[in-house]
């Protein structure tokens, strides 16, 4: 199964974002900060990593660096997405 990782200190967008994307071909696993955002990401390996811009402690884009600088994660695909607007 496709595995979706959303990392986003909001809760109703989370929420938001499983409803939408859950289905029978993925699974969404849900973080609310980018360490717990790191650890579900070395836990699970997603396919794919969706996660807020800006989030208090480690914000998206250093979440995004030190995921990509893992090699058994460099790999997988991430959208970095600003929900300021």
């Amino acid at each position: 199964m496709f595995q979706i990782l959303v990392i986003d200190d909001d809760p109703f967008t989370r929420l938001l974002l499983q409803k939408t994307l859950q289905g029978n071909t993925y699974d969404v696993i849900l973080a609310e900060n980018g360490d717990q955002g790191i650890e579900k990401a070395l836990y699970f390996r997603p396919a794919l990593i969706i996660c807020d811009w800006q989030m208090p402690g480690i914000d998206g884009l250093e979440v995004c660096r030190r995921i990509k600088a893992m090699p058994e994660l460099a790999n997988t695909f991430f959208y970095l997405a600003d929900h300021s607007h």
